[in-house]
């Protein structure tokens, strides 16, 4: 569900500019962000997490470029978590922070890419991805909204199972 749907989530943009910068490069990966907490997914527990200047992130490993589908087996994208996946270039954008608030066990991480421009529109875009502690959610939340990511969704680390549009502008799950 998304924010403007009848029982969908509220949207509540967490502002992350006093967080600690990640320092990415045009198709690079800030490896091993710690979380603040121990975060569940698709069975395994996490500590760190992976992040992409192309517009996802992963905790199983990271490809320096995106994924065009995902869910999708069988390419360098295993466990993707992928609000908007896409050629971005963070050294032409405001910045990518992440910052995690609140207190055991209700802690969040939140990773926001702020105004970090598309290659192939050029306009940028501001989003982050919300990881809850305790009830193991992923939120996207998006300010400025993209208009067709490549990849967008979620996948297993196995790649056996996920839920996205893969690469084909859809909602389906896997």
């Amino acid at each position: 569900r998304d924010s403007n749907e009848p029982g969908g989530p509220v949207f509540n943009w967490i502002d992350v500019s006093g967080g600690t910068r990640v320092d990415l490069g045009d198709d690079d990966v800030a490896w091993d962000i710690p979380l603040g907490f121990r975060f569940r997914y698709y069975g395994d527990t996490f500590s760190t997490i992976d992040v992409s200047s192309n517009g996802w992130m992963s905790f199983e490993g990271i490809d320096y470029w995106y994924p065009y589908y995902v869910p999708s087996a069988g390419d360098y994208y295993a466990g993707a978590i992928a609000p908007f996946a896409r050629d971005l270039d963070p050294t032409e954008g405001e910045y990518v922070r992440y910052r995690t608030l609140g207190v055991a066990p209700h802690r969040q991480f939140v990773i926001e890419y702020n105004r970090i421009p598309d290659y192939y529109e050029g306009n940028p875009k501001t989003f982050e991805v919300i990881l809850s502690e305790g009830t193991n959610t992923i939120r996207f939340q998006y300010l400025v909204a993209p208009n067709d990511p490549y990849g967008f969704g979620i996948e297993s680390p196995d790649e056996t199972m996920g839920m996205g549009n893969g690469g084909v502008g859809d909602l389906f799950i896997s």
